[in-house]
């Protein structure tokens, strides 16, 4: 579904998966990029012919299984030519394909390393030509990262904030509660009120809104007061 439409960017959001997890689709007047591609190879391929978008490439906002589930099918027909992600969640790629079988009862294909290539400062240069930037936030996973326009309207997150209405929304098994906090106080300094966060789960929202209603999110900074 079409999210937001500005002079920068286009944004799609695909809801995708078992834990209907948010793939994002965007479009820049320099080409298009998939953020986590979730679940569904046919489903992503087929919806960016539909809306005239022809992406250059995928990046991750972390690599929990269920945000790379369509990676290694995207890879392999050629639709895509590559992943980036963040090199701390190495170890993330190497759990995937237990979790996917433990928490979806599926199996995961994951893309093999010769077709992952870590962030690094050439890819950095790339991205903001696009219109955005990332900054490493680890705590949900050690290589989390979150993505964003140049101008700071749009911001997207991950697992670092979710939709405070998502239902059942916990931490995550291994996450670094001091270090989410640090994630939260740096997103609060850096963005404002009005930032609109295009969460890994659940509807889009605004940053004024999660700090005042999302509970992991209080429970996270309360912990310090």
């Amino acid at each position: 579904m079409l999210e937001l439409k500005s002079p920068d960017l286009t944004v799609h959001r695909l809801v995708l998966g078992p834990l209907k997890t948010n793939c994002y689709i965007v479009d820049t007047p320099q080409g298009g990029i998939i953020i986590d591609p979730v679940a569904d190879a046919d489903y992503i391929t087929g919806y960016c012919a539909g809306v005239g978008v022809t992406p250059k490439f995928a990046m991750l906002t972390h690599a929990h299984f269920d945000h790379i589930g369509a990676a290694a099918d995207l890879i392999y027909s050629g639709f895509i030519d590559v992943l980036w992600h963040h090199e701390g969640d190495e170890i993330e790629f190497k759990r995937a394909k237990t979790y996917a079988m433990l928490i979806a009862k599926r199996a995961l294909d994951v893309p093999v390393a010769s077709v992952r290539k870590p962030y690094d400062a050439e890819f950095i240069e790339m991205l903001s030509g696009f219109g955005l930037a990332i900054h490493h936030l680890p705590g949900h996973t050690p290589g989390c990262c979150i993505i964003y326009d140049l101008n700071r309207k749009y911001l997207f997150t991950g697992d670092i904030i979710l939709n405070n209405r998502v239902p059942g929304v916990r931490t995550a098994v291994g996450e670094d509660r001091a270090l989410m906090r640090a994630a939260m106080r740096f997103i609060q300094k850096e963005f404002t009120p009005r930032t609109l966060i295009f969460p890994g789960h659940g509807n889009i929202t605004l940053s004024e809104t999660e700090f005042a209603y999302n509970k992991v999110i209080r429970d996270l900074l309360d912990e310090a007061v």
